[in-house]
Parts: C-alpha cells; structure tokens; sequence
C-alpha cells in the first residue's frame, strides 16, 4: 500500500498551469545539474540548470553521487528521445517566456554561464521529487538555502523524503547510508568549493560499523 501511495506522488502530478520554457537536455552534470539548451531563444542559448529544493550527493561521494547523476540521466531519458524537458523557473525572465522569434535574446552577454534554478518536468514527472523520493537526493528546507523565492514544491519534496526514509531507499538503506550529507562532504575536502548552503540538521542516521 505504501509503494502504490508512492507512484501516486509522482506520477499523478501534472505540470504547473504556467508559462514554462522549453530545454533539450546536453549533458548531465551531476544528480541536481544539467546542462540545456533553451529552445525559445533566438539563438537558442546553452545554460546550467540546477534542480530546485534539492541536494544530490557530491560525484565524488561514491557510490551515491554516481547513481544520483545516472538515475537523473535515467528519469530524463525514459520515453523521451528528444531529451526534452519544461523549465519552470525559480525567477523567471517574463521575456524568456514571452519571447517571439526573431527577439534578440534576454539573456545579458556574460550570463550565459550562470546556472538557472529551475522545477523539471518530463512527462508529467517533476524531477525534483522523484529523485528524492527514491533516495537519489536530500530535500533542502526553506532556512538551508539563499534562494530568493520560496519553493512552491517544498511540501511535496519534504513529504518524499520522509517516505524515502520510512522505505529505506538510495541514500537511506541502513546497509549503506550516506554517512555526510553534501554540503558537509565538500566542507570535508582540502579545497572546499564556497557555497550558500547549510548543512541539513538531520543527516540520513549513521550505522555503527560492525
């Protein structure tokens, strides 16, 4: 009952009845970032998109980091040839939304090497939540991030997450848990990388060693 109630979550979603933006995926860089190619600009523009309101293990916290950005790269192939995806923006340009063909491009020079922070939608899936509902990524709390807006997916990515844990799944399964949340990995390592985050004050539980 309790794995039916999880399709429902998911798959039952639809998206949000707004403008959203058109990307066909190049790459995946990791298990909350993509690098796309916005199709309604003129000239269409490659971007960085990291995924909203969630934390994907670092690549090098092995083996999670590694089947987060593989099952990412699952969930956007699945059906989907094209690699196409809908953007819905965290703080959308209304003339990245609008824009007619043969408008020059919003996009400043310079900015194209920004990341967007954006909901993904495939086929009616909202990336964001399946990835942490099968434990591929931890959901951030509104106080753990520097995002201007707040998430309109908050609730559904933090109810995920619990029944990730109830089902001990991915990052969560009591025989390999992931012993240091991201942020607190990439705060481990001799160069760490500058970031906004917070660490989570809840951690997937350790399994003392046998």
């Amino acid at each position: 009952m309790l794995i039916s109630c999880l399709g429902v979550l998911v798959g039952c979603q639809s998206p949000p009845q707004m403008t959203t933006m058109t990307a066909r995926v190049e790459k995946v860089l990791s298990g909350q970032t993509i690098e796309v190619t916005l199709l309604n600009q003129q000239p269409p523009v490659r971007q960085q998109v990291r995924l909203q309101g969630i934390d994907a293990p670092d690549r090098q916290q092995t083996p999670w980091g590694k089947n987060s950005l593989e099952q990412l790269t699952s969930l956007i192939e699945k059906n989907n040839p094209q690699k196409l995806v809908q953007l819905e923006l965290d703080e959308p340009n209304p003339n990245a939304l609008t824009q007619k063909p043969g408008d020059k491009s919003p996009i400043r020079p310079g900015e194209q090497n920004q990341r967007l922070v954006a909901s993904v939608w495939q086929n009616q899936i909202l990336l964001n939540v399946a990835l942490v509902q099968e434990g591929y990524a931890l959901a951030q709390l509104p106080r753990e991030t520097e995002e201007v807006n707040l998430n309109k997916h908050q609730t559904e990515l933090l109810r995920a997450q619990d029944q990730a844990r109830v089902l001990g799944v991915g990052i969560w399964n009591p025989t390999q848990p992931l012993r240091l949340t991201p942020i607190e990995f990439r705060r481990s390592q001799p160069n760490p990388q500058p970031t906004s985050q917070k660490a989570l004050p809840k951690p997937p539980k350790k399994v003392p060693q046998k």
